[in-house]
């Protein structure tokens, strides 16, 4: 799905834990907004561990 522009920022948000350390972690990713954000292909994506 290509977005057009000024469409509404969606987020998948998702919280998980390691094996390893047993942390919780989010995994916030989003793609699909507008060129009114400043991002002239309209995709984008944000990992936080």
């Amino acid at each position: 799905m290509k977005p057009t522009a000024g469409a509404v920022l969606g987020f998948d948000v998702t919280l998980f834990e390691t094996d390893k350390d047993r942390a919780p972690r989010i995994e916030a990713a989003w793609a699909g907004f507008g060129f009114n954000l400043g991002n002239p292909t309209g995709y984008g994506q944000l990992i936080l561990k």
